[in-house]
């Protein structure tokens, strides 16, 4: 919508003067700059529209990097990790309906301003078309009078000729005046329409922001039961891993008495001390498995798997030994 400069300064500086004159309290009314500023409605509203954009603060943007508590917490605990990516979650998910809300009651309270200036205008209307009847009646009745003047003065042409000049230039005049005021009507009538097709427009975006919201509640409650899932999986896995670390360690003290029972038998246990060796190695593996479980979780499940396949590997070849240590050399 084009709006002339100097209009549009008019608006403007009717704005703040009234914001002014209340002490930067409360924003001014829509028909009340308008009246200040001698514009026609639909040009005060737009030009008010962004005035008010610029008067009230913007809605605080949602958190988009990761914050420093969420890197330290990541660092002792995977589940206070979850827990404060869901906080975050929900702080955006309220800057969203507080901004929805701001914008929801800026817009209901331009609605009712609109509204009550629309009733002013429909009072105005009414009052111009009650002028532009009470002028045409004037204009027959001065058309009357002019006749009855004209009948009752036919001895004097002259003066009946001014009478009725004087008679048809007040009848021009009161036409003229009443074709202006008819004019003035329909402009107006025009403005409403405007408005009235503005505010139908802004009520529709705030539906479809208000549809979009409401959209958005069933994700975040699908979000907060996955991350709820994932950490009960997480910790039940940490949980696996922790006992296997146990069972290793327990195995530590049957491996260092087989070593110490092939280094006594010699040559004769060579093929034990192979044996033992590899089962060394296999040890080794399991407890670097193990760690790189405790370090990197989002792995977790697959390497406490290997590790129990080595662990069960590892039982074999002891108990495979084992059997072998009772037999008498």
């Amino acid at each position: 919508m084009d709006i002339k400069p100097d209009v549009r300064d008019r608006i403007l500086a009717a704005a703040n003067q009234l914001y002014e004159q209340n002490g930067r309290r409360d924003l001014p009314t829509l028909d009340s700059v308008r009246k200040l500023s001698r514009t026609n409605m639909a040009d005060a509203s737009a030009v008010m529209r962004e005035w008010r954009r610029l008067q009230t603060a913007s809605a605080a943007s949602a958190v988009v990097a990761v914050p420093d508590r969420v890197q330290h917490a990541a660092s002792s605990a995977v589940a206070a990790l979850w827990a404060e990516a869901q906080e975050l979650a929900n702080e955006s998910l309220n800057v969203a309906q507080a901004a929805w809300e701001s914008e929801r009651a800026e817009a209901e309270k331009q609605r009712v301003e609109l509204s009550a200036a629309f009733d002013a205008q429909g009072v105005e209307l009414d009052t111009l078309r009650a002028k532009v009847s009470e002028l045409q009646d004037a204009a027959v009745k001065a058309a009357a009078a002019a006749d009855l003047e004209r009948l009752l003065a036919q001895r004097d042409v002259a003066a009946l000729t001014d009478a009725a000049h004087t008679a048809t230039a007040r009848a021009e005049e009161i036409t003229k005046r009443a074709e202006d005021l008819k004019t003035a009507l329909e402009e107006a009538q025009a403005a409403h329409r405007s408005q009235t097709a503005d505010m139908t427009k802004e009520r529709e975006q705030h539906d479809r922001v208000r549809e979009r919201l409401e959209a958005l509640t069933p994700a975040h409650a699908t979000a907060t039961a996955q991350v709820a899932q994932l950490t009960a999986e997480l910790t039940a896995e940490r949980e696996h891993a922790q006992s296997a670390r146990t069972r290793l360690d327990a195995l530590t003290p049957e491996l260092a008495t087989l070593k110490a029972r092939a280094d006594a038998q010699g040559a004769a246990q060579q093929d034990l001390a192979e044996r033992l060796k590899h089962a060394e190695n296999q040890l080794t593996e399991a407890r670097a498995t193990a760690a790189a479980a405790r370090e990197d979780a989002a792995h977790l499940r697959g390497q406490a798997s290997t590790l129990t396949q080595q662990n069960a590997e590892l039982l074999l070849a002891l108990k495979a030994r084992d059997g072998r240590g009772k037999t008498p050399p």
